[in-house]
């Protein structure tokens, strides 16, 4: 239901609250605390000047629709941050949570607190300093925490004061509202780096605390009783707002300035000039072995952020960290896998519960929040997921070799945790394959069509009309297939049998399928090649890598040659020649197959990866869309 707009009085009511914070006739120093406190450097001084009681911006009431999506420059503050990036992505979240937070800390006089939570790695701690700024234009006093934890900074009416967290005790070291007949309050930002509690300081009053935290209680458990605050969230960041946000990274202008300098040399040793970041190279040097090198620096950026949302989702810290040093963020993540199946239900129950704390690591490098709204000044909810598909496949992996007999008993867990429904869908994988290969009944599986809506690339979704079943002739027959693992196609025999179901057997496997099939038909010189896709995680599911065009070629070149009674290829084929030296037609078709679990169909979408539309220089891969329906519930 849509919100009910403030009223007026409450309008008004807000506005005399924030007036009254921002007069420094409403202030004094307690004797001697003034003293406890010295200036900040002039970089602080710089900053505040620069946006105390500055004008509002177009940036407070735009979106990311914008053409040129505005930003808040960090500088001359910039240095003293570490890790953080140049300027402030202004992210649409950013506005309506702020909104909350202002709204909230203004109507109730600075008595209730908010907590504005959200997956490590997606910019907390930016939203912090976003806050700040927004506060300075308002003239409001500020206590703002650093990011280490080591220092305190007070943005107050003449300028910007610091001291030591060490130097902490109990007296009272803040200034103190100077008129007893009304409230004012200082805006507490902070965000705690370790699990624990912070210093009651920066949450007692006449502090309102707003901090930004993962969802572990133990960092806000105890002043969570005693100032009764707001649950707020941050999503995860989209790709549009990846892209965005990319060129503010601190690193970002020298991985350009690398692939500038690649794509402008024709020096066969050009790659070495991106060695200052780990694993870019290999990554760039695997499409130029697929002829799928992007064509401008601009378009290998963008394909190496794709490959790094497939592999480690979308929290921003994550994804840009991998950019820039692609092997040690897949070593930081591998090293989370050494888990048990009972951490990571213990992990998902706890995860998206305010009340409950998470295994740090499964909560940062394996499981990801996603947000629920209900709406302005509402508590929100969570629920989890994997963070990513290669995340997610070696879990998978890793849990179904170590407990194959109890997979079922996986998805029934899943599926009946609150908030961790969506997991559930990620150990289906491994039922739909052993019940598409081992179903031997005779006869055919029902397929439906899926039509595309012609975008570029396209979207596939259900047909609803009489044209959603296939011609007759499409048919899918249940028999009984010998499961075949592999690695890489070149790790397969040279010749394919109809009776076989190949799985790649590695997470890394960039790929357009999870599985494929084909009908052979000798004496036509002809043969089906069924592309299995198994879109677990359907609501954040990538469609996959567009290396997989260059399996699917690879699996049509050897299917002509195996047809054409020819050797092993080593180039791509399409005509095979019979004994009398007359070229025969060579009919690879290519079919798809997007699985799910009987019942579960009538939201169901596909979206190929980018490349999928454009004319195929090789071997064709594009194809019809059908999606079959197994009998394995889900809700079990």
């Amino acid at each position: 239901m849509p919100s009910t707009p403030p009223s007026d009085s409450y309008e008004a009511s807000c506005i005399s609250q924030a007036s009254k914070n921002a007069d420094p006739n409403n202030w004094e120093w307690a004797p001697d605390s003034r003293a406890t406190w010295e200036l900040a450097e002039e970089p602080w001084q710089q900053f505040r000047s620069k946006w105390y009681g500055a004008e509002p911006t177009a940036a407070h009431c735009a979106s990311l629709d914008d053409p040129e999506t505005p930003h808040f420059s960090l500088e001359p503050l910039h240095p003293y941050l570490e890790d953080c990036p140049s300027s402030i992505l202004v992210r649409e979240s950013y506005l309506t949570t702020f909104r909350d937070v202002w709204e909230r800390g203004l109507s109730t006089q600075g008595v209730c607190g908010l907590i504005v939570n959200g997956q490590p790695g997606i910019g907390n701690t930016l939203f912090q300093y976003y806050a700040l700024i927004r506060l300075l234009q308002q003239k409001q006093v500020v206590l703002l925490l650093s990011p280490d934890a080591q220092q305190l900074f007070l943005f107050y009416h003449d300028g910007v004061h610091t001291m030591r967290t060490k130097s902490l005790d109990d007296e009272y070291m803040l200034p103190e509202c100077k008129i007893p007949s009304s409230e004012v309050f200082i805006w507490s930002l902070f965000d705690i780096p370790e699990r624990k509690e912070p210093e009651w300081l920066l949450a007692r009053p006449p502090c309102l605390p707003v901090q930004v935290a993962p969802l572990d209680p133990c960092r806000y458990k105890i002043w969570f009783k005693e100032r009764l605050p707001l649950l707020l969230g941050l999503p995860l960041w989209t790709r549009e707002e990846l892209i965005q946000g990319l060129p503010y990274q601190r690193k970002y202008p020298a991985l350009l300035d690398a692939f500038c300098k690649v794509y402008a040399s024709t020096s066969l040793d050009r790659w070495d000039l991106l060695e200052a970041f780990p694993g870019v190279r290999a990554l760039l040097e695997k499409c130029q072995d697929a002829d799928l090198l992007p064509p401008t620096p601009e378009d290998a950026i963008n394909y190496l952020l794709d490959v790094a949302i497939y592999r480690f989702g979308y929290s921003a810290g994550d994804v840009f960290s991998a950019l820039f040093d692609f092997e040690a963020a897949t070593r930081h993540h591998e090293r989370a896998f050494d888990i048990q199946l009972s951490d990571l239900q213990a992990a998902a129950v706890a995860l998206p519960n305010m009340y409950q704390s998470a295994d740090s690591s499964i909560s940062r490098h394996i499981l990801a929040l996603t947000l629920v709204s209900r709406g302005p000044l509402t508590m929100v909810d969570w629920t989890v997921n994997f963070k990513s598909d290669w995340i997610a496949k070696c879990m998978v992996n890793k849990l179904a070799a170590a407990e194959d007999a109890g997979l079922r008993e996986q998805v029934k867990f899943f599926q009946g945790t609150e908030g961790a429904k969506a997991m559930s869908e990620w150990f289906f994988g491994p039922f739909a394959h052993r019940c598409i290969a081992e179903t031997s009944t005779g006869g055919d599986w029902r397929l439906i069509n899926m039509i595309s809506d012609d975008a570029h690339p396209p979207q596939f979704v259900m047909a609803q009309d009489q044209s959603s079943f296939p011609p007759k002739d499409v048919r899918f027959p249940k028999v009984k297939r010998e499961v075949i693992k592999f690695r890489s196609i070149s790790d397969l025999s040279t010749c394919f049998e109809s009776d076989k179901y190949y799985v790649p057997d590695t997470p890394d496997f960039p790929s357009l399928f999870d599985a494929f099939t084909v009908d052979l038909n000798p004496s036509k010189k002809s043969a089906i090649l069924w592309v299995v896709r198994i879109p677990a995680s359907r609501s954040s599911h990538v469609g996959g890598s567009m290396l997989g065009f260059r399996n699917i070629w690879d699996i049509i070149a050897r299917l002509k040659d195996q047809l054409s009674d020819g050797p092993p290829p080593t180039k791509t084929r399409k005509m095979g020649v019979g004994q009398n030296g007359v070229a025969l037609k060579l009919l690879v078709e290519v079919r798809y197959l997007v699985v799910v679990a009987k019942g579960h169909s009538h939201d169901l979408q596909w979206h190929p990866p980018k490349g999928w539309s454009e004319s195929c220089v090789k071997e064709g891969h594009q194809g019809d869309v059908y999606c079959l329906e197994v009998p394995i519930s889900l809700s079990l």
